[in-house]
């Protein structure tokens, strides 16, 4: 080997030392990189974390009563970008069949029910979810994102899964705890035909409020082809002490004066004494050719504590004649949410007489 080929070799050593010392401290630069990138993301994130502490809420499972309240301003910051401001959430002592509600009602009024029979024997988790389950019809209806008939279509599921992956919750389309709705279903009736030796039901039918079996339920036309039975009570709750009764009706009288004497205001005609000018309803007063339709109308109403049966204030609703309707929610287990809310009952009923 000459001079020239031991030069040429020496050289080209040292250039693939210098590149191997090069990539080397690249090396190192990209790891200092990353590690600074890494160091700054984690504080950045625990500083985000402190600046939100304010509107976390502490879930404590061990909580036998938490705030739903706090609970929905906490979830609406966190999941709905503040974009529930205008729901009402509150607590229902008389939803005994779904253990949630979300109601709407023309002019934009969204009400969350929450059932307190239901959910108070269940753990704080389920409350939780059943809140952030109602939520997402809330906000769905409010940014009119309603995409679907069924209420549970591709929308509702891309918020439901975005949720269950961001709190670890474990939200699902249905909420019906049939232990719990079982408990208030203490009206019970029993077919005297061949149907009460037959399965799966023997003739059985259980409901939480004093309906009897009727026309009005969809089987029932069928059940008297098939079977001409008559259903008969054969249980029901104890009866509540006939003071409680007197307490309630006198109650109810009372309301009954103070809103008649608010109507009578608005020249509703309301006098008890005369025979000839009987008092009328609301909805007759809506009904009457004196209010054209799509006028203004004024209802004053005063509002009363349930428990302390003191007078809390005045409200007044305004609303056109022409739509002056009942509020809509939808059922639990088959979706329509065209269902009127004095009639949720009875529909989940149907329902659940169907599966």
């Amino acid at each position: 080997m000459d001079k020239d080929e031991i030069f040429a070799k020496k050289l080209q050593e040292e250039e693939e030392k210098e590149l191997e010392l090069l990539q080397l401290k690249r090396l190192h630069e990209e790891s200092d990189s990353l590690e600074l990138a890494l160091k700054l993301q984690a504080e950045d994130y625990l500083r985000t974390k402190e600046n939100n502490n304010a509107d976390l809420v502490d879930f404590d499972p061990s909580n036998p009563n938490p705030d739903l309240h706090k609970l929905f301003l906490a979830f609406n910051q966190q999941y709905f970008w503040g974009q529930l401001s205008r729901v009402e959430v509150r607590w229902s002592k008389k939803m005994t069949l779904c253990a949630g509600l979300c109601e709407y009602q023309s002019g934009g009024y969204i009400c969350i029910r929450m059932s307190e029979p239901l959910l108070k024997f269940r753990p704080q988790s389920d409350m939780i979810e059943t809140l952030l389950h109602e939520m997402i019809h809330a906000y769905l209806f409010v940014t009119h994102n309603i995409q679907d008939r069924s209420g549970h279509g591709p929308e509702f599921h891309k918020h439901m899964h975005r949720i269950n992956a961001a709190a670890g919750t474990n939200i699902t389309v249905y909420h019906n705890f049939h232990d719990e709705v079982n408990y208030y279903k203490t009206h019970v009736w029993k077919c005297n035909g061949p149907c009460q030796h037959k399965p799966p039901y023997y003739g059985i039918v259980k409901r939480s409020m004093n309906r009897k079996p009727q026309k009005a339920d969809s089987w029932f036309e069928t059940h008297q082809e098939t079977c001409g039975g008559t259903f008969i009570k054969v249980s029901e709750p104890p009866k509540k002490e006939e003071e409680h009764s007197e307490k309630k009706e006198r109650k109810g009288k009372k309301s009954k004066r103070k809103i008649e004497n608010e109507i009578s205001k608005d020249n509703v005609i309301l006098d008890e004494k005369d025979p000839s000018k009987k008092a009328r309803s609301i909805l007759d007063y809506f009904e009457s050719s004196t209010v054209k339709q799509g006028s203004d109308i004024n209802i004053p109403i005063q509002i009363f504590d349930d428990e302390t049966e003191k007078y809390c204030g005045n409200i007044t609703i305004n609303n056109k004649a022409s739509s002056f309707k009942t509020s809509t929610v939808q059922c639990p287990i088959c979706g329509d949410n065209s269902i009127e809310a004095d009639e949720i009952n009875e529909h989940i009923d149907l329902c659940i007489q169907i599966e």
